[in-house]
């Protein structure tokens, strides 16, 4: 089985999306991390698809093959755009499912969507200090590379991702059998126009917003993620919040993990009601 791909069309533009599994089967929403796309689930939507789930990975606006975003594109904006693409591709109802920024969105979706999100799934949570938001804020991305003497506008891609990379896997190294997982990334991150979501992170609270959520949560996190140690914090803002913790590299960086991964989504997804905390 192979992740399916197509186009859906909101006010801010075309939106992006792979997904896999049977049109009848119950969806559920799986948003990128960022520079990524929704590539980085491929083998995780196969695999909940084998679970018996629609599972639908769109590319956010900016990103992927997604039309650019508007200027003052900010995070409730991402999650209204993703809210339409939903409509436009018949989701009435389902779980999302967000890591990092798009944890972020994840949880707007949720509080737009209300009851049409009856679970929701947080994969690292970017709970940074005012401190640091403000540093975020003054963030001005270049409008791409300029010919430098030094040659270094022609590596700029692989040495902005290898960095990429290096945060979610420490002393990461390139092999020959990293190379189509990484060409991947390189990809994502040209599609993005070297426009970037750090002042739209930078302006939004996450920690203000966690406690509004009505949903019952699972928060994920992993022993290399870089957002670590924004776990528990973030988990404490949630009520009756659930948690998994994955050992070593995190799962979405292993694509042979990539069932170990969706078994996870998937127990907390089909758990009876009684089972999750109030």
């Amino acid at each position: 089985m192979r992740a399916k791909r197509g186009y859906v069309d909101t006010r801010d533009g075309q939106v992006h999306f792979r997904s896999a599994g049977d049109a009848e089967a119950p969806p559920v929403v799986l948003l990128h991390w960022t520079p990524a796309s929704g590539r980085q689930y491929e083998p995780v939507l196969v695999a909940l698809a084998a679970r018996g789930w629609r599972a639908i990975a769109p590319d956010l606006l900016g990103y992927g093959r997604s039309d650019p975003r508007p200027a003052d594109h900010d995070l409730p904006a991402f999650a209204a755009s993703m809210d339409e693409a939903l409509a436009a591709l018949g989701v009435a109802a389902a779980p999302v499912v967000g890591g990092h920024v798009s944890a972020c969105v994840a949880v707007e979706l949720a509080r737009l969507r209300g009851a049409r999100v009856p679970r929701l799934v947080l994969d690292g949570c970017p709970l940074w200090p005012p401190e640091m938001r403000a540093q975020m804020a003054r963030f001005v991305a270049g409008s791409g590379p300029q010919v430098s003497a030094d040659g270094s506008h022609r590596t700029l891609p692989w040495d902005r991702v290898e960095a990429f990379v290096r945060e979610w896997r420490p002393g990461f190294a390139a092999t020959d059998a990293d190379l189509p997982w990484f060409y991947g990334l390189v990809i994502d991150f040209l599609e993005t126009r070297f426009a970037s979501s750090a002042r739209a992170l930078a302006a939004y609270d996450l920690a203000a917003a966690l406690p509004t959520l009505r949903v019952p949560t699972l928060f994920l996190t992993a022993s290399t993620d870089p957002l670590r140690g924004h776990h528990d914090a973030a988990r404490s803002l949630v009520a009756g919040s659930l948690e998994h913790r994955f050992e070593g590299l995190h799962p979405l960086h292993d694509p042979a993990r990539a069932d170990e991964y969706a078994a996870v989504l998937d127990r907390f997804l089909r758990a009876d009601a009684e089972e999750i905390p109030a």
